[in-house]
């Protein structure tokens, strides 16, 4: 696939996990490649696939190419380790602020202010202490982001974390999965979605980028375009979205890159 060459620096990822993860110096992913890439049984089965869903999954994996080659292999990592078996009380409610504020807003400008907003909310460290706190916690939160409806929104999720138990909490989103997810404020189908993607469950977000995508492609949803890519390789369709998310925040222009390789109907 004929891929622009854009620098991958600097550029937002669509969660809370939004720096470069390096210890002691070194990235803490290693290079990330498919599985595809080397797999006998996927070898087995695009010889038994037609043209189109041969040409989409080489498509693909160019383009996930491309996206570790620009440094985004932490990236694929991260999505591809979360779990929400093992998602901790924290990481929940960090990446549900995330979510929050990232509605109807750019990721950039969110990015800008999420770690003075983790501070003003403890770090996420403690839902007990958090709503024990509340009060202080919002007048600090407003100080660097002057919504009080997201802001409030934040508080009372960590709320219902606090009042019922994570574990508890974490079996009701294990039973209800969005659907839970969809009962507090500023969270629609698709934020739900966003959120729901970034804890661990294998869903997909259907982000302006991949709705164009799909479009282009000429599926009627993103779901449905990482799902049969996701069939062909082998790949959770949550990581699929994140691989084609970045690489339309990469290259502005992809949809006319697209418009070449439009051969899966």
């Amino acid at each position: 696939m004929d891929i622009d060459r854009l620098s991958g620096k600097n550029l937002p990822t669509n969660s809370a996990v939004h720096e470069f993860p390096f210890v002691n110096g070194k990235l803490k992913f290693k290079r990330n490649l498919t599985r595809a890439f080397f797999d006998n049984q996927f070898r087995i089965r695009m010889r038994n696939s037609n043209q189109n869903a041969k040409d989409l999954a080489s498509s693909y994996l160019d383009v996930k190419k491309h996206v570790i080659n620009k440094g985004f292999a932490w990236e694929v990592d991260w999505q591809e380790n979360q779990s929400i078996e093992s998602l901790t009380e924290s990481e929940f409610c960090r990446e549900a602020a995330w979510v929050i504020l990232s509605s109807g807003m750019g990721v950039r400008s969110v990015r800008s202010v999420f770690g003075k907003i983790s501070s003003a909310f403890l770090d996420w460290e403690d839902s007990g202490k958090i709503v024990g706190h509340g009060d202080i916690c919002v007048s600090q939160a407003l100080l660097h982001f002057n919504h009080k409806g997201k802001i409030n929104a934040i508080l009372s999720i960590i709320q219902q974390v606090n009042r019922i138990g994570f574990e508890a909490f974490k079996s009701k989103l294990f039973d209800n999965g969005v659907e839970y997810i969809e009962q507090f404020s500023f969270f629609g189908p698709a934020t739900s979605l966003h959120l729901a993607k970034n804890i661990g469950m294998n869903v997909v977000k259907p982000d302006r980028h991949l709705v164009r995508l799909a479009e282009a492609l000429n599926f009627s949803t993103p779901d449905k375009l990482c799902k049969v890519i996701a069939n062909l390789i082998d790949e959770k369709a949550s990581v699929i979205d994140v691989v084609l998310w970045r690489y339309c925040v990469l290259n502005p222009n992809y949809l006319a890159v697209i418009q070449r390789y439009k051969t899966y109907l």
